[in-house]
């Protein structure tokens, strides 16, 4: 998906994929992702499962029941580029096995995010250099209820230079750090 409106991304398999499972963009020279659905997919050993990178203004993305299974990289991963602004993202009830990293989410500096929501996730792995769980780096107004991460080889939840979040609730098991670190973050519970 290059861009585009009231896209639905349902009940579709992937497997063996030697980049990303399904993959997201709104690419520069391309129009704005607004109501993208990737719900209820399965994919198997991928590089990544499931990738979201926004270059230009997008609003309202739910990646929603999705199974991911041994991705080589991450099994959720989302990008905003710099200056940009992402609406909403939902992130909810996804379950994803193995891999460097289950759920990731980075905004470059400069990027604003008015509201990302990850809530309900099942995700056990995370061996890579973050090695974390559930890893988000600079977005603001960011909510992390509920979610459940085990088998998590480093931290179970990493928020670095965020503003505006709650994490609440949240079962986690690691093997070696903090259950949930934050770093350079501010206004949050």
């Amino acid at each position: 998906c290059f861009g585009g409106t009231d896209v639905l991304i349902e009940g579709n398999t992937a497997k063996n994929i030697g980049s990303t499972g399904i993959y997201v963009t709104t690419d520069t020279g391309y129009a704005g992702c607004s109501n993208i659905r990737v719900v209820n997919n399965y994919v198997e050993v991928a590089r990544a499962g499931i990738t979201v990178l926004c270059a230009v203004n997008s609003d309202h993305i739910l990646i929603q029941g999705n199974q991911v299974k041994n991705p080589w990289a991450y099994g959720i991963y989302g990008s905003i580029s710099t200056t940009i602004t992402l609406d909403t993202l939902d992130v909810l009830d996804n379950h994803v096995t193995g891999g460097t990293g289950p759920l990731s989410f980075e905004a470059e500096t400069g990027a604003f995010t008015k509201e990302i929501t990850i809530r309900g996730n099942k995700g056990s792995g995370g061996t890579g250099s973050y090695g974390a769980g559930l890893y988000v780096a600079r977005f603001q107004n960011v909510e992390i209820i509920q979610n459940s991460l085990l088998s998590i080889v480093g931290y179970g939840i990493t928020l670095e230079d965020c503003t505006t979040f709650d994490v609440s609730s949240n079962r986690t098991k690691t093997t070696g750090r903090a259950a949930i670190y934050l770093n350079g973050c501010v206004d949050g519970k």
